[in-house]
């Protein structure tokens, strides 16, 4: 290969390692974030009772889901 051609493509991989490098740190941002704001809302009163209520909703869908599946399974 020309020399340029391989400057050029180490040219490449160096940007591409630094954008990587950006996405890692920036997800990593994102992550403590996430979880700062998960604590926070532990602290809310009513919290408790909130993560119960969808959980119970969760269910409820589970169970929907799971009766449509096995409907469909039944028309043979």
């Amino acid at each position: 290969m020309k020399e340029n051609i391989l400057i050029e493509m180490r040219n490449k991989i160096d940007a591409l390692t630094r954008v990587m490098q950006q996405v890692i740190y920036d997800v990593n941002e994102t992550k403590d974030l996430s979880r700062g704001t998960l604590e926070v809302l532990k602290k809310i009163p009513g919290y408790k009772k909130a993560v119960d209520e969808l959980r119970e909703e969760v269910e409820k869908i589970k169970d929907i889901t799971t009766e449509a599946k096995k409907l469909e399974l039944d028309v043979e």
